[in-house]
């Protein structure tokens, strides 16, 4: 009964805080107009969050209050939803004012750990990015070419032997994404991966992608009482663990890589061969400790595109039909086939790896916008004053999906991704 009383009086203490700081601070945007809340303890946050098909009622906002809105968070919290170009650049440009939510910051610390690149900030995370990014450059990138076209090989010869006429071909592009991460990244084929972590990356990336009304609410008390400690939840344990296994996978393979480079031996044309080979100001333990978050964010992300990628394809078989002849009547050179560029690039601006991203403003600050909007007092306001603990959600889909985002039209397209107008 102790166990009870005390979770009872924990319980308790936690509402009342909440109802305090909801009810006692008043964001400066409630004049934006936005939809109606459903509900009190979630807002419009499972509708925002959990619809089937994503977007069914973020895209339906877009139109009708435009690229500026305002939507009820959990506990009658006031969120701001941004999808204005101006604003969404200050927004995102601004990372001393704009944080990431306590949840994600969470989740980045466990998974990238205290000397990440995604962690660290100021000067220790320019430095980590400039090195890093000297094997992200075109001249880099087409160093790895040759490893992702074997792992597509083998992609192809498996969709090939299969006896099925509908092939789910989910079960092919995720362990060949981690496939080609992985020899991208640290030259190594996914079979020498250790078994628990893939197992790990797999798992992680289901539940990622598994946003239920437990979770909205979780991320909701951590943006209200930032002093709770995560480190309890299961999934954070996921993280450690799969953190710990690829640091120590990273850092063996840069020992190897090392030892080859001090011996004359050619280390591979893989990423971490290439940043030794630069001899950039990272150290060994710089480049081992970026190993989770490489692998992590580089299978995520680039399984989900490309099965979007695929999903179109298929839901337009005049497209599909078009682009096939183009790759076997052109010549090999990407630059040469326009239609796939603009299917590689209409995939990244519809599917973006991360449709939506929400900050809290740590101080008091003003976002500027693109065009003046109407408050409901019949204003018209051309900036929005934010204050410090307000959330502040960037919709990097609906941002991609308005008219005004639209600048550079791709003529060779003449196709569309269901109605939408193909960008470049």
């Amino acid at each position: 009964m102790n166990y009870v009383l005390a979770f009872t009086s924990l319980a308790v203490a936690v509402t009342v805080y909440i109802a305090a700081s909801v009810f006692t601070r008043k964001a400066s945007f409630r004049a934006v107009p936005g939809p109606p809340s459903p509900s009190w303890i979630f807002g419009n946050m499972v509708q925002l969050w959990t619809s089937s098909p994503y977007g069914k009622y973020e895209f339906a906002w877009l139109k009708q209050y435009g690229n500026v809105y305002r939507l009820k968070g959990c506990f009658g919290q006031n969120c701001l939803m941004v999808s204005d170009p101006h604003a969404v650049q200050h927004v995102l440009n601004n990372v001393d004012t704009f944080r990431n939510s306590p949840l994600f910051e969470w989740a980045i610390y466990a998974l990238d750990g205290p000397k990440g690149v995604q962690y660290v900030r100021g000067e220790e995370h320019r430095r980590l990015r400039t090195a890093l990014n000297v094997a992200f450059t075109a001249g880099a990138v087409r160093e790895y070419q040759e490893l992702f076209e074997n792992v597509a090989r083998k992609i192809s010869s498996k969709l090939e032997a299969s006896s099925e006429s509908v092939v789910d071909v989910c079960q092919f592009i995720g362990p060949g994404t981690l496939a080609a991460i992985a020899e991208a990244v640290l030259g190594r084929s996914v079979e020498e991966l250790d078994e628990e972590l893939v197992h790990l990356f797999s798992t992680m990336v289901v539940q990622d992608t598994r946003h239920t009304p437990s979770s909205v609410i979780a991320n909701a008390l951590c943006t209200l009482v930032p002093q709770l400690n995560l480190s309890v939840l299961p999934v954070f344990g996921l993280l450690l663990k799969a953190r710990k296994l690829a640091t120590r996978l990273g850092t063996q393979v840069i020992e190897e890589k090392a030892a080859a480079l001090e011996g004359g031996m050619d280390p591979g044309n893989d990423l971490y061969a290439y940043l030794l080979r630069q001899n950039t100001t990272l150290t060994k333990e710089d480049i081992a400790n970026q190993t989770g978050i490489l692998l992590a964010a580089g299978y995520d992300t680039t399984a989900n595109t490309l099965t979007f990628g695929l999903l179109e394809l298929a839901r337009n078989p005049e497209l599909q039909e078009k682009i096939r002849k183009e790759i076997h009547s052109m010549t090999s050179s990407y630059d040469s086939k326009p239609l796939l560029n603009a299917l590689i690039k209409e995939s990244l601006r519809m599917f973006p790896a991360i449709a939506l991203a929400e900050r809290v403003a740590v101080r008091d600050t003003v976002i500027p916008l693109t065009e003046s909007i109407p408050t409901t007092a019949g204003e018209h306001i051309d900036h929005i004053p934010v204050r410090k603990g307000d959330v502040v959600l960037v919709g990097v889909a609906s941002y991609q999906r308005s008219i005004i985002s639209r600048i550079i039209s791709l003529n060779a397209v003449t196709c569309v991704f269901q109605g939408h107008v193909p960008l470049g």
